[in-house]
């Protein structure tokens, strides 16, 4: 879905391959940090049962009709968040960007989290 000036990438004509590649990552690290931040929100959601205070019988019909997010997707995010309260130092990667979400999906069944030090 295309909306306001994004929508047809022309903002970025005329840009230095290295400028892009900077614009990249900090688009990559911002939806990364959204990520982390909504799984603890809907987390937080869930255990103090806000998702009943604003109309929903779950956080995961709360996510579906409110934010456009799919049950298994607030599932998954509901899982992370447990995992990262749990590990600290995967936390920390995460949320600073030396991991990114599928590195961090694919280390969940792992004894050591394979990370990507920029």
């Amino acid at each position: 879905m295309e909306t306001g000036c994004y929508s047809s990438g022309s903002e970025y004509r005329g840009w230095a391959a290295e400028a892009l590649h900077r614009e990249a990552v900090s688009i990559r690290l911002s939806h990364t940090e959204g990520q982390f931040r909504l799984a603890h929100c809907l987390l937080a959601l869930d255990r103090g049962r806000g998702h009943v205070a604003l109309g929903f019988s779950s956080v995961e019909s709360y996510a579906a009709a409110r934010l456009d997010v799919t049950r298994q997707k607030v599932r998954e995010l509901l899982r992370v968040a447990r995992v990262l309260e749990r590990i600290p130092v995967m936390r920390q990667a995460f949320r600073t960007g030396q991991m990114n979400w599928a590195e961090f999906e694919n280390s969940l069944g792992t004894s050591r989290p394979r990370m990507t030090l920029s």
